[in-house]
């Protein structure tokens, strides 16, 4: 399928988030990301409080074979991390395009395409890599998979 919605710039406050990033092969990227989602949660209940939305991944082409991979959730309250792999950080409140794409993830790059364009031709700039929140499994089928992509701007 395809971008399933059109692109829409929200206002959004400041976001307290739990992260652990790596540099990885995107071979890597989901088995990383999945263990991230568990030792995270895990975490965030230990502190005696859950997660405030659902986990997402946040690409950063470092320009070679590797890239940074961030995965991170929200929490209501700030939480420190824990010294060794988990990092407290905030996203910055401000301008925010959001879009939805359904389908394999592995084509989403025409829908980038047309983000870029789509902030090119509205007087907008991208501010850092784009985070994707995956809303749904494979369980309903590669072409179903539905992901929420936000990216902040200026």
């Amino acid at each position: 399928m395809a971008r399933i919605t059109d692109f829409n710039i929200i206002d959004t406050p400041a976001q307290n988030v739990l992260v652990i990033e790596n540099h990885l092969h995107p071979h890597e990227f989901i088995t990383f990301f999945i263990g991230c989602i568990y030792k995270l949660d895990a975490y965030i209940r230990q502190k005696g409080s859950i997660p405030a939305d659902i986990p997402y991944m946040r690409v950063w082409d470092n320009g070679s074979q590797h890239f940074t991979l961030t995965t991170g959730t929200s929490i209501a309250e700030p939480i420190e991390g824990d010294d060794e792999t988990i990092v407290a950080k905030t996203i910055p409140a401000g301008k925010k395009m959001v879009w939805y794409f359904q389908g394999n993830n592995e084509e989403m790059e025409p829908a980038y395409e047309e983000a870029e364009r789509f902030l090119a031709e509205n007087g907008y700039r991208r501010n850092g890599a784009y985070y994707e929140y995956f809303l749904n499994g494979t369980e309903y089928g590669v072409e179903n998979l539905l992901t929420k992509v936000v990216c902040e701007i200026e």
